[in-house]
């Protein structure tokens, strides 16, 4: 059943976000996800699903600042570096990061980051449910078309119209 759900799932196609924060000991943290959805407009809302065991989890707290990165079709690299544990320390050694009034990195060169607070969150299975309030939002490249990932591989290019 588990091989069958994963191979459904597989096929869909997601969009990238790295997802960026600050760990209990203030380091600079940054995970890629897929799993990421808007939830409502008032107030402005995502949740995110993020795996226990990634080195991303001891970052999650209620109340800390994340930026969620909204990639374009062109930061794969970012992405993977983001996606790969054993990277991890060459993660924030990309150019485009910045940081922001709470010293939390941001890609400077995603479509958009989403700046937000996490309001709360619980666990089911292996996983953290994350729900996070923007606070702010900075569009940039819009006009670029996104990172996707499907089938386990990445999309370069979708038209976008």
């Amino acid at each position: 059943m588990i091989e069958d759900f994963r191979e459904a799932l597989k096929r869909l196609v997601y969009p990238v976000a790295i997802i960026s924060g600050l760990d209990s000991s203030n380091h600079t943290s940054a995970i890629t996800v897929s799993s990421l959805t808007s939830i409502s407009f008032e107030p402005p809302s995502l949740l995110v699903c993020i795996n226990k065991e990634s080195s991303f989890a001891c970052a999650i707290k209620k109340n800390c600042y994340v930026n969620i990165n909204l990639l374009q079709g062109s930061q794969k690299d970012i992405s993977v570096k983001c996606s790969k544990p054993e990277l991890k320390k060459e993660r924030f050694d990309d150019k485009s990061w910045s940081y922001d009034e709470n010293n939390v990195p941001y890609l400077k060169t995603s479509q958009s980051v989403l700046f937000a607070s996490i309001e709360s969150y619980s666990t089911f299975g292996t996983h953290y449910i994350v729900i996070m309030k923007v606070f702010k939002v900075l569009n940039m490249n819009c006009n670029s078309s996104p990172l996707l990932y499907g089938n386990q591989k990445y999309i370069d290019y979708i038209k976008l119209d």
